[in-house]
């Protein structure tokens, strides 16, 4: 099924090394994986670890616009 698209929203963080990079390295390669470019990336957020100990994460949400059927989403992101 191709043609109809729908929205794939992925919920990104990191907590470790450079974080900023580390998400736009993320996006990069989830683009790769899914043959498509995010429509909308939010803003970027920093947030304490919750229920663990570990340093301050930043996370973002990032939504791809995908025109194939769901069972065609990579099994592995």
């Amino acid at each position: 099924m191709t043609g109809r698209t729908r929205n794939i929203y992925l919920s990104l963080g990191s907590n470790l090394g450079d974080r900023r990079e580390n998400i736009s390295k993320a996006i990069l390669e989830l683009s790769a994986a899914l043959k498509c470019v995010p429509v909308k990336v939010s803003s970027v957020i920093e947030t304490h670890s919750w229920g663990f100990s570990a340093p301050d994460f930043l996370n973002c949400a990032v939504c791809f616009a995908w025109n194939r059927h769901y069972r065609n989403t990579p099994e592995k992101l």
